[in-house]
């Protein structure tokens, strides 16, 4: 079998064995060419005869052609050219023919594949072409549209060629080819694009910006349009040196594998010039060719330009697809734009020739969207096929010259966005019936009926509980809290609007939402409450509502803190204070009522905040309302403890069909009203929902309705204008709630002149709605549902999210929004690029950016104590920086601590074990050592033999490198460290000078100094500082207290001086001063810790040992749920001597177990604590030698300390034991001794007692 090979990539010509075959006769070529060009088509034998005659064959015509036939046959083989009817088909091999080689390289180098191999294959493509395609026959009617598409396909492989070449840095190289093909081909983008790029690369960007002047004008002048959003945004990257612009660092993968077939849903566009054989007939040859490169410009700049690519020129007609390879969300809605945009250019083309040849240009259009077999255009399938395919080809034969038809697939999906009428249904042929078609009128608003609303049915039960409640929070004028549980969709948030509206001007109503996307944002909800409540000038506002309340000022600057309108370190719990004394004060005006939404999502600090106004007795009339899923209940056993919990089940069968019956209205059947409310399973949300998707979607589509809401809902939102569903993904983006200001910024701006209007649409349709402004933020909307909000998120790419997040971030940013909301954005910014590219040159900036601001958030709550929310926002932040960022070792010094504090001391220890290994492998001294130190503080609770040592030899390393860099934060760490070694010591002098440092750096720090305070009174009343010395510097430090954490610490302690001094009444007022304060702002641990232990000890002293028992012991229980061993150890000792006084040995004895197996070794309190009343229990059963050894045991340890006080105490009991043991004399000298240290103190009240035991010895 002979080698037979076919070239049209220039003069036409036909090759046996390697040898050029003659054919003498132009219509043999001709006739061959034609069949060549619709390869294993059956080309019919009319068609034959029109090409080849031009419209008008002889009358031998047919004679004439299978003469030309046989010619053939003789020449190449019968086998080749068959007969088949009506006419007849070449059945040659692809890689006979030139032609069908070069789609094949083309089709090859467009799947990918780095920048060299395309290069390559595209390079050997070109080499194909031998000149200008048909040379020989381009005088022949037909010729003339097939030149001009087989040169677009030619220019097409020059971009891709060019794309390459870009990508390998040759932009000077390709500028003159660039500047050569710009002229011939003045209406294509894509290498107007290419030339302003490569200009640029070679160093020319002023010529790079006059090519972009030169195509805005051209394609002003021609087709009436301005350049493209990209071509805009590439003059734009120029004008500023976009780094963007560079060219790559890499190159692209080696390899990608081919397409596979899929099934995909897709947007078809066919378009056709009418009566093109009358044009033909009429232009020049040459003119022609020019007229249908222009239009194939026109075409695949315009089908370009939506994002659609070109499948094919078939003669005069185009086949676009939109969808493949890439899918868009709004791909028939782009079919339809481009269809417009092609009539509108071609009235700048059909200008000229009506002008040079009294003609136009007409075309005729058909759209249509259906599944479609998306192929791999490499292995030479086509793009798409399939029945949708056929049907696009009808409409558009079907259609009127300059008319637009589209199929009723293609009229779905673009409902709302398109004006259309019906036509006459078009036959696409059997089997299939006629099949409805549209005539596209405009591409703009569309219609649709708003839902009517719903009734409120099915909840009267309920709001009438609700209304139950308030009548109690009212009569019996104390708050009370209940806690309203549904499922989603269920109408918890349509109950409480409800009772809302219910109570008219009977009370004041807040609301505040919890969101499922602000992690560490504690006190958002609390935040927009405080807007309603003082919308302008928060502070002032508050502190006038507060007017003739003592505490007014504070409680303003504590909210202004809370919402972020000031910066404080003021501790949760004063915080916490704050929040009840405003509600409170606001509840005194009027009663007030206070919903939660969505508690389900709350921070672990703000459901800490709401189980502490459910627990506190608030003596006016105020009910909270809390909106949650189930599953806090059980993750928050407490506030379900101590609320009234409703629980709304799915409405009853008869409420739901009065809600499907009045929502859909007499037009829906009973059958179909009956379906609804079975699928509905008593979901309101999925009535009204089901509801939208019958109207939209018809009846029948009930049938296959998805099983829940979720799936309901993204079959709504599928059905979107794809201009509607990116605003809505736009808002999704945001949260719950968006600002229009947020979507505005978000919204390209070509699609801003809508914007508006698409959100009156989404409020129809139901899946937003407004929502009051206030004077700082615009209009805004809020989702429907959540789960609207959770779906549309859900639809978005990853992409799309990461770009999104980005630029919603930096607008919260230019609007000094709160860190954490920011950080948030730019995190999930930056977890998706990630994702999608783990190489990407931005991550880096985006993590740095997140990072910053969730470790400002975190700091910020680590200076008002929120715990929970600082471990939160510093994790986060550490895990975006960089390794080597010195900002993340010092934050995880910071995380470490916060994880301590929490109670997750394994995480806080591995955490600070990191912050040593990074800082030591950056040679960072100042935070290794900063790490060290809170390690070793760590160690103390957890591990603390050696522990003391250890931070007392690394803070002397540290001091002096820490002072050199200024580093207050960890000075201020640092001494109070030294501080708490030097009083496990009974180093008390030691102690107060180390806290008098610490306290200076804390200030210099900004951070809150109550823990300081406390540390200092402490050492002024356990210590040798003289009485009256003592409550002058605790004076002082009440002054310098800057919250009433502070206060109550320093009180705390200067009741124990007042009682030492006699003053019991002033010592009881101080201490039950701060213990109030510990309550109210829910520091239970320093209840006991500090006003209960000091408590304890005025009672010992005022002679009251049984109430003393009563405060020590409640001591003792918080300290044993808090796991404090330390405290609990000396405690438990001091209320076994209260026990002991009291004659009640057993329970004495049972106490001193206790603290005897928690007191730590080098705990000097401790021990001697236990011992000396262990000492005085042997004394009395008669064990006076185990006694005596016990007693000086204890005496030796406290001597070792300058606890005069403490050292005091010992001594008397060793004299009691002396006593007991009927040695007057020795326990004489031993209270004399202690006598003296009390003198030295000032305690006089101990002094008198030691005076007394020594009148009563000496008597003896």
């Amino acid at each position: 079998m002979q080698l037979i090979e076919f070239r049209v990539l220039g003069q036409f010509e036909v090759l046996v064995e390697g040898r050029p075959l003659e054919l003498k006769r132009r219509k043999q070529r001709a006739l061959l060419a034609l069949l060549l060009l619709h390869p294993g088509e059956v080309v019919s034998t009319d068609r034959l005869i029109d090409e080849l005659w031009a419209g008008k064959p002889p009358k031998t015509a047919v004679g004439s052609l299978q003469n030309l036939i046989s010619d053939v046959r003789k020449a190449l083989g019968r086998d080749i050219l068959q007969t088949r009817q009506p006419g007849y088909v070449l059945d040659v091999a692809p890689e006979q023919v030139d032609l069908r080689r070069f789609e094949r390289l083309v089709a090859q180098a467009s799947q990918g594949g780095d920048a060299e191999r395309r290069a390559d294959l595209l390079r050997e493509a070109l080499g194909l072409w031998r000149g200008p395609p048909l040379a020989d026959l381009a005088f022949e009617a037909f010729a003339s549209v097939e030149i001009a598409r087989l040169e677009e396909l030619r220019t097409a492989a020059h971009e891709q060629l060019i794309e390459a070449e870009l990508e390998l840095g040759r932009h000077s190289q390709v500028v003159p080819q660039l500047e050569a093909l710009v002229a011939e081909h003045p209406l294509r983008e894509r290498l107007r694009g290419q030339l302003m790029l490569a200009l640029y690369r070679a160093g020319r960007q002023a010529e790079a910006l006059e090519a972009y002047r030169q195509a805005r004008e051209t394609l002003v002048d021609e087709l009436g349009i301005e350049p493209s959003t990209d071509l805009q945004r590439l003059e734009q990257s120029i004008l500023r040196h976009d780094s963007d612009l560079d060219l790559p660092a890499a190159a692209r993968e080696a390899e990608v594998a081919p397409a596979e077939e899929r099934r995909k849903t897709a947007t078809l566009l066919f378009a056709d010039i009418v009566d093109f054989s009358r044009l033909g007939a009429t232009l020049d040859p040459e003119v022609l060719r020019s007229v249908m490169r222009r239009y194939f410009d026109t075409v695949r700049t315009i089908v370009e330009r939506h994002e659609g690519a070109i499948e094919k020129f078939i003669g005069d007609a185009a086949m676009a697809v939109f969808g493949v390879p890439r899918t868009h969300e709004d791909d028939a809605l782009r079919a339809l734009r481009a269809a417009n945009h092609l009539r509108e250019a071609l009235a700048a083309l059909n200008a000229d020739l009506e002008r040079d040849h009294g003609l136009e240009l007409q075309v005729r259009i058909g759209i249509n969207s259906g599944e479609v077999l998306a192929g791999d255009a490499a292995a030479g399938q086509p793009f798409a096929t399939g029945a949708a395919v056929n049907v696009a080809m009808r409409l558009q034969q079907a259609a009127l010259p300059n008319e637009t038809l589209i199929g009723e697939a293609t009229e779905r999906l673009v409902r709302g966005a398109a004006e259309v009428e019906p036509v006459e249904p078009v036959d696409v042929g059997a089997p299939q019936a006629p099949y409805r078609a549209f005539r596209l009128l405009a591409v703009g608003e569309g219609t649709a009926r708003a839902p009517s609303g719903a009734s409120f049915v099915g909840r009267e039960a309920p709001l009438a509980s609700l209304a139950e409640a308030f009548r109690r929070a009212c009569a019996e004028r104390r708050a009370r809290i209940v806690l309203v549980l549904g499922e989603a969709g269920i109408g918890k948030t349509r109950l409480a609007s409800e009772f809302l509206q219910s109570l008219g001007d009977e009370a004041t109503s807040l609301v505040g939402r919890c969101v499922s996307y602000g992690e560490g944002a504690t006190y958002l909800p609390l935040a927009e409450i405080v807007r309603h409540v003082a919308p302008e000038r928060p502070q002032a506002t508050i502190e006038r509502l507060l007017e003739g309340d003592e505490h007014a000022a504070v409680v303003a600057e504590r909210i202004a803190e809370l919402t972020g309108q000031t910066e404080g370190t003021a501790p949760t719990g004063e915080l916490f204070w704050a929040v009840r004394q405003l509600f409170e004060g606001l509840a005194r005006r009027s009663p007030l009522v206070v919903v939660f939404e969505d508690l389900h999502w709350a921070e672990p600090t703000l459901l800490d905040l709401v189980e502490y106004l459910a627990a506190w007795p608030v003596e006016t009339p105020l009910l909270l309302v809390c909106l949650a899923r189930p599953e806090l209940r059980d993750e928050r056993p407490g506030l379900s403890a101590k609320a009234d919990v409703l629980r709304l089940e799915p409405l009853e069968e008869a409420a739901i069909a009065l809600l499907v019956g009045e929502l859909g209205g007499a037009e829906v059947g009973a059958a179909t009203q009956q379906r609804i409310a079975s699928l509905a399973e008593g979901n309101p949300l999925f009535v009204e929902q089901l509801l939208a998707f019958l109207e939209e979607a018809g009846p029948e589509a009930l049938e296959s309705v998805p099983p829940s809401v979720e799936a309901l809902l993204a079959s709504r939102l599928d059905r979107l204008e794809p201009d509607e569903r990116a605003l809505l993904e736009r808002g999704a983006v945001v949260g719950r709630e968006f600002a229009r200001g947020a979507a505005v910024h978000l919204t390209p701006p070509d699609e801003l002149t809508g914007l508006d209007r698409r959100l009156r649409t989404l409020a129809r349709r139901s899946l937003i709605h407004a929502v009051r402004a206030d004077h700082e933020h615009d209009d805004s909307f809020r989702f429907h549902h959540v789960l609207v909000r959770d779906v549309a998120y859900g639809g978005i790419t990853k992409e799309r999210r990461a770009d999104l997040h980005e630029r919603h971030g930096a607008w919260l940013d230019t609007r000094d929004e709160p860190d954490e909301l920011v950080g948030y954005h730019a995190e999930q910014a930056h977890r998706y690029r990630r994702e999608l590219q783990p190489s990407d040159p931005e991550l880096e900036r985006l993590a740095s950016w997140a990072g910053e601001r969730l470790a400002a958030a975190g700091i910020r709550a680590w200076k008002r104590a929120d715990t929970p929310a600082t471990v939160n926002l510093l994790g986060r932040a550490t895990a975006l920086l960089s390794a080597d960022d010195a900002r993340r070792t010092e934050l995880l010094c910071e995380l470490g601590v916060a994880q301590r504090a929490s109670g997750d001391f394994e995480r806080g220890e591995a955490t600070l074990v990191v912050a040593v290994e990074v800082a030591s492998s950056a040679h960072d001294q100042r935070l290794r050592l900063r790490a060290q130190i809170e390690l070793a503080h760590l160690h103390l609770f957890s591990d603390p033999e050696g522990a003391s040592a250890e931070l007392l030899e690394l803070a002397t390393q540290a001091v002096p490198i820490f002072e050199e860099l200024r580093d207050e934060r960890a000075l201020g760490r640092t001494w109070r460290h030294v501080g708490y070694v030097r009083s496990i010591e009974g180093r008390i002098a030691d102690w107060q000078e180390a806290v008098e440092r610490a306290l200076i750096h804390y200030h210099r720090s900004r951070w809150s100094a109550s823990g300081c305070l406390q540390d200092l009174a402490s050492a002024l009343f356990y210590g040798p500082t003289p009485l009256a010395e003592a409550l002058d510097r605790c004076e002082e430090l009440l002054d310098e207290a800057t919250d009433r954490a502070g206060q109550a610490n320093v009180l705390a302690f200067m009741g124990g001086l007042e009682a030492i001094d006699g003053r019991f009444d002033v010592a009881r007022r101080h201490v039950t001063e701060a213990a109030t304060t510990y309550e109210e702002i829910g520091e239970v641990y320093a209840r006991a810790n500090s006003s209960g232990r000091v408590l304890g000890r005025i009672e010992m002293l005022s002679g009251d040992a049984a109430k003393a028992g009563r405060v020590l012991e409640d001591c003792c229980r918080t300290l044993e749920r808090v796991h404090d061993s330390a405290g609990l150890s000396t405690v438990a000792a001091e209320l076994a001597d209260a026990l002991y006084v009291q004659g009640r040995y057993d329970e004495a004895k049972t106490w001193l177990d206790l603290a005897q197996k928690r007191a730590a070794s080098d705990d000097v309190s401790a021990q001697h604590s236990w011992r000396r009343t262990r000492a005085k229990l042997l004394a009395r059963a008669g064990d006076f030698r185990n006694a005596e050894s016990l007693a000086e045991e204890a005496v030796r340890i406290a001597a070792r300390t300058d606890a005069l006080s403490d050292h005091g105490a010992v001594l008397l009991d060793l004299a009691e034991v002396f006593r007991l043991a009927e040695r007057p004399a020795e326990a004489a000298d031993r209270v004399e001794e202690a006598l003296l240290l009390f003198e030295r103190k000032g305690n006089r009240v101990s002094a008198e007692v030691a005076r007394a035991m020594l009148s009563e010895l000496t008597v003896a």
